[in-house]
């Protein structure tokens, strides 16, 4: 008895898995660009169970609707066939995009010390958020995004967004759109503070790139970083700001290192067409 439920036990762990495929085709027909594009990606988890199937069909109308809102087509008419005779149902969705929303009024504005900074400049005037344009949410989000970014990088740690608005009249076809984005001061390189492995301060100081009252660039951070692995003192290392305690506008730099493991190495000379002298 034992050795009969034993082997069951293995047949069931051995036994092939059944995979579940998608029980709905899908076409789209009627637009197309970005607008399908996005269609197809709201409903690209296609169903696999029965209770899945039902569930994407009663929702198809919905999601659909999203999709199309995220791109600017906020008056679409949208015809779904499904089609039940075979084993695999097959749905259609028609759609007339109408006329899409477009922007009316646009402010996007920068403020505090980056508000003459050419990066924050290129980021605003090439947003694709001008009157006229069609309202796209995804670019909305993108240039929020960005901003922020780019203030992490050039070290505005105390940035803010205090205004972002999407206002939307879908019936006259018009939105407006503000994103007011306060930079607060920009913060400068403090001390470099090493932990881990002893390093000299000197070597830090040498291999950094900048010093103590000079500008915040997360780029020079990047290249410190680089310089350090490629010592080869260090099995890793960690270089990242601590905002936390900056004080006088300047923010301390941690330098974290762990030592590599000890080799032993054959002298010799060497060329390559990429290291050149070895």
């Amino acid at each position: 008895m034992t050795r009969a439920v034993l082997c069951l036990l293995i047949l069931t762990l051995f036994a092939p898995r059944l995979v579940q495929a998608a029980n709905i085709k899908l076409a789209v027909t009627g637009i197309g660009g970005e607008a399908k594009a996005n269609v197809e990606a709201w409903l690209s988890r296609l169903p696999e169970t029965e209770a899945e199937r039902l569930n994407f069909v009663a929702s198809a109308r919905s999601r659909v609707g999203d999709a199309l809102r995220a791109v600017g087509y906020y008056n679409p008419d949208i015809d779904i066939e499904v089609d039940r005779s075979a084993r695999v149902w097959r749905l259609r969705v028609e759609i007339d995009p109408g006329a899409p929303v477009r922007i009316r009024e646009s402010e996007v504005s920068v403020t505090g010390d980056a508000a003459g900074d050419p990066a924050f400049a290129q980021l605003t005037e090439t947003s694709e958020l001008k009157p006229g344009e069609i309202l796209h949410h995804g670019r909305y989000e993108r240039l929020k995004q960005a901003l922020l970014s780019q203030g992490q990088r050039q070290g505005y740690f105390d940035a803010s967004l205090r205004r972002s608005q999407v206002l939307v009249d879908a019936r006259s076809g018009v939105a407006d759109i503000a994103l007011h984005w306060d930079s607060g001061p920009r913060y400068r390189f403090g001390e470099l503070v090493s932990s881990g492995a002893e390093v000299d301060a000197g070597l830090l100081a040498a291999l950094a790139e900048f010093e103590p009252g000079q500008a915040y660039d997360r780029q020079l951070l990047q290249r410190l970083l680089g310089l350090l692995l490629r010592t080869g003192y260090f099995s890793g290392s960690l270089v990242q700001p601590l905002p936390a305690r900056a004080a006088d506008g300047e923010v301390p730099v941690l330098v974290e290192l762990e030592p590599a493991s000890r080799h032993s190495f054959d002298v010799g000379v060497g060329y390559s067409t990429d290291t050149e002298e070895r």
